[in-house]
C-alpha cells in the first residue's frame, strides 16, 4: 500500500466513512473524446450522514491495466473549496472567460462543491486539503 493510499484510507477510518467504486460503463468520458475508458460511480458514505456520489472516468492508462479507482483517487481530485466567481475560476485555471465550455466546467465544479460542502464538515475539508 502506498503512502497516498494509506493517507486516504486513514482519513476514511478516522471519520467512520466507507468507499465504494462501481463500474458503470466503458466509453468516452469527456465531451469530444474518441478514446474509451472505464467509467465508475464512486461513493463515500457514513452512517447517519448520507453519502457523496460522483461519476469518475478512470485514466486510459489505468483502464488498460484494469485497476479499480481507490479512495485516494477520489479524495485527491475532489473539489475542496468554493471555486469563487467565474472570472476568478477562469483566471486561476487558464480558461477563457468568454467560453461556453469554460462556463460548463465551472458550473460542474460549483455543483460538486455544493455536494462536498454538505457531506463533509469544515474540519474534514481542512484535513482533505492535505490529501493530494
Amino acid at each position: 500500500m502506498s503512502e497516498y493510499t494509506a493517507q486516504a484510507d486513514n482519513f476514511l477510518k478516522a471519520h467512520n466513512l466507507t468507499f465504494r467504486a462501481v463500474l458503470k460503463s466503458f466509453g468516452p468520458y469527456f465531451a469530444g473524446e474518441t478514446e474509451s475508458r472505464n467509467i465508475y460511480q464512486l461513493t463515500i458514505s457514513g452512517k447517519g450522514r448520507g453519502r457523496y456520489t460522483t461519476r469518475f472516468g478512470q485514466s486510459i492508462n489505468v483502464t488498460i491495466k484494469n485497476e479499480t479507482p481507490t479512495a485516494y483517487d477520489l479524495l485527491a481530485c475532489m473539489t475542496k473549496y468554493h471555486p469563487g466567481s467565474f472570472e476568478n475560476f477562469c483566471g486561476d485555471f487558464g480558461y477563457d472567460s468568454d467560453s461556453r465550455k469554460a462556463l460548463k466546467i465551472y458550473n460542474s465544479v460549483v455543483r460538486d462543491w455544493g455536494k462536498v460542502s454538505v457531506f463533509f464538515t469544515a474540519e474534514e475539508l481542512k484535513e482533505l486539503e492535505e490529501i493530494s
